[in-house]
């Protein structure tokens, strides 16, 4: 005979417990992605990389930074205490000598000018904003493989947060490299300038939050050629 299992009071209790406690903790994390990290916009990036390891990397356009956003929405700053808060971020922003224009809009937006360049010799990343922040990565794998990829600052993998928020992303990314590319997702290819006949562009353009993440994979260097770590 079949037997039928009866939950106790005890375990209703338990399993209710578990669901409320999870929609909190979701609810205060999900606020916490939401609330710490920069987001793109309106924006045109270009990495240009060549077999010999020289790279470089530029980005022209907006970001906003979602805390100080949010606050301004929900009406929580003062004019004088929004003016602190992006001295504050402009002067965070300095630290970083590639950064060449930092100009505030309002509402927590910065007009920006990044430009960086050099050049690869081993194991090793490049990115925009920074590395906990990254908008822009250029990393190079043990393997000799270069990982080039745009995406959302990794805090925030739920698009439905900015909307949320009423923000968005729109921007194109280019990337010109004469490697051998061994895998990419880009929208357009074509060739690259009249006197650099091995160089292709590739080219991205980004229409929301919810579109996919521009990723180019090459092969960079020989891994024998790579120095031991």
């Amino acid at each position: 005979m079949a037997s039928t299992a009866i939950a106790s009071p005890l375990a209703v209790s338990i399993r209710g417990w578990r669901q409320r406690l999870l929609a909190i903790v979701t609810l205060l994390f999900g606020t916490l992605l939401l609330t710490s990290c920069y987001v793109p916009n309106d924006f045109v990036a270009e990495i240009r990389l060549a077999r010999t390891g020289d790279y470089a990397l530029t980005y022209k356009g907006t970001l906003t930074w979602a805390p100080l956003y949010k606050d301004i929405r929900e009406g929580k700053l003062s004019s004088s205490e929004i003016a602190e808060r992006e001295k504050g971020i402009i002067n965070d922003l300095k630290r970083d000598s590639s950064f060449k224009e930092i100009t505030p809009l309002g509402s927590g937006t910065f007009r920006v000018r990044y430009e960086t360049s050099g050049k690869f010799t081993g194991t090793q990343a490049v990115t925009f904003v920074r590395r906990n922040s990254a908008l822009l990565t250029v990393e190079i794998k043990p393997d000799g493989t270069v990982h080039i990829w745009c995406s959302q600052d990794p805090k925030l993998r739920d698009p439905t947060q900015l909307e949320s928020l009423g923000l968005r992303t729109q921007g194109r990314l280019r990337v010109v490299t004469d490697l051998p590319v061994l895998k990419h997702n880009a929208f357009k290819v074509s060739d690259g300038p009249a006197n650099y006949p091995a160089f292709k562009v590739y080219d991205w353009s980004i229409n929301s939050v919810r579109t996919p993440k521009p990723l180019l994979i090459g092969q960079l260097f020989n891994p024998a050629s790579l120095p031991k770590e």
